[in-house]
């Protein structure tokens, strides 16, 4: 098996798994039946959550202001990158985690009646996926900048599907200012059965026994799917207790009955997601972390909810994360790495400089203006940067062999006159080292430092 030591407990466990091993996962695992893949993801999930309190503390530790928690599903591997020249530590919901939850006995016969396909079936496609990614992202794990927290598991559904009831439909369980923010924003869509199975969303509305509900643009990401059924309930011999006997109801849905249902389902899906981020931003606090988000509805949500305070460092990290870094593709992910554990100075200065030049963008309104000068201080700590550095070390080397000669001709002539005399040689070298030192720390004050050493 692959060995890897890369002190995160997710890799501890891949390091020893039939996951990670190249040929395996390049077939997709051929060789390996659902049921052997599914136990090893079982194995996977019970190896994290007995450890789940040694990953969450091992991150509290890191004291940091510059620390960030999300959920963004599938975040790309060059948001990762261009946030380790500024972000200290990048925290993801585990993928591979998320793959091993199975659904319930009676999720799965509801999706069977209504026509969706078997979801607790293997999807390789989603696992292999799963496994590359944290295959490409290695380095970053391993360099103590992106860590891995079973963040799905808070959100995973109960065992029994809980019944709720309001006769105001809902409306007064949000407080108003948010209540009002959510239904003004709130898209739906009916959605009909296909004779292929499953269900799709209509272009009108329609008083059909299937909706979609989500919203603002990001209604496809925060939205959900409801199913108008009729109930029977059917009295049992224990007390407190009922039957119910359900059937999903005959399209149409009565224009009264249709109207109540989508009210109430806009509410509940709106209590959802609020309920959701409050407890994302819950998880961002205990992790002494910042919480972001990719959906415009979830910030503007945020906004409304709390006081929103700037700091340096929040502004520079929503820039550093907005920004299209032109040089991200020949970033040298190793190399930024081994920088940022092992030559904290430079790293430093790259983020203060950034901090600098950033702060001063807060006042600029006009997204043109914004944009060009954004573009303008890149330019500068990016190819400008870079160039005077090369230009810095081009001289240093033509100043280094013109002292290599002036110390031979001075070792020769102490040769001809009295022999090799080491304590002259030591005292000439020393002179032309304190040269390159100073050359060097030079150079590693220059903010563009951090940009030449990972892209050279």
């Amino acid at each position: 098996m692959l060995t890897l030591n890369m002190g995160c407990i997710s890799y501890d466990f891949l390091a020893n798994s039939f996951f990670f091993e190249e040929t395996f996962l390049t077939s997709s695992f051929k060789n390996y039946s659902d049921n052997e893949i599914k136990r090893e993801l079982e194995n996977y999930r019970n190896y994290i959550l007995s450890h789940k309190n040694e990953i969450f503390l091992d991150i509290v530790s890191k004291q940091s202001s510059l620390k960030v928690f999300s959920t963004i599903d599938d975040i790309p591997e060059k948001t990762l990158t261009k946030s380790a020249f500024y972000i200290e530590q990048f925290i993801l919901d585990d993928p591979l985690f998320k793959l091993a939850y199975e659904k319930s006995a009676q999720s799965i016969v509801m999706g069977s009646y209504l026509g969706y396909k078997n979801e607790n079936s293997l999807d390789r496609n989603s696992l292999v996926k799963a496994l590359l990614k944290l295959k490409k992202i290695t380095p970053m794990v391993s360099g103590d900048y992106v860590k891995l927290i079973p963040a799905s598991w808070v959100f995973e559904p109960q065992e029994h599907t809980p019944v709720y009831y309001s006769p105001v439909f809902f409306e007064n369980d949000l407080p108003p200012a948010i209540h009002q923010f959510c239904k003004e924003n709130a898209v739906v869509n009916s959605m009909k059965a296909t004779s292929k199975g499953g269900w799709q969303l209509l272009h009108e509305l329609d008083f059909t026994p299937g909706i979609h509900i989500g919203f603002g643009d990001d209604k496809f990401k925060n939205g959900m799917i409801y199913h108008y059924f009729l109930q029977e309930y059917l009295p049992t011999e224990k007390p407190n207790v009922f039957e119910t006997r359900m059937r999903l109801a005959d399209y149409p849905v009565s224009k009264e009955e249709w109207q109540g249902w989508v009210k109430q389902s806009i509410n509940r899906t709106a209590i959802n997601l609020v309920d959701r981020v409050y407890q994302e931003i819950g998880i961002a606090e205990s992790l002494k972390a910042t919480y972001i988000t990719e959906q415009q509805f979830t910030a503007d949500l945020l906004i409304k909810s709390f006081d929103h305070k700037e700091t340096p460092q929040s502004v520079t990290a929503k820039q550093v994360l907005n920004l299209d870094l032109p040089f991200i593709d020949n970033v040298d992910v190793q190399k930024l790495m081994d920088i940022r554990n092992y030559d904290q100075d430079v790293f430093t200065n790259f983020r203060i400089e950034l901090e600098r030049q950033f702060r001063e963008l807060r006042f600029v309104s006009d997204d043109k203006e914004l944009k060009e000068r954004q573009e303008n201080i890149l330019h500068e700590l990016g190819e400008t940067g870079v160039k005077k550095i090369n230009g810095k070390l081009s001289a240093l080397k033509k100043k280094s062999l013109l002292d290599g000669t002036i110390l031979i001709g001075g070792l020769t002539g102490s040769v001809m006159t009295g022999g090799w005399s080491l304590l002259a040689a030591a005292i000439a070298g020393a002179s032309g080292y304190k040269t390159y030192l100073e050359y060097k720390q030079s150079l590693k004050e220059n903010p563009s430092y951090l940009l030449w050493k990972v892209l050279k």
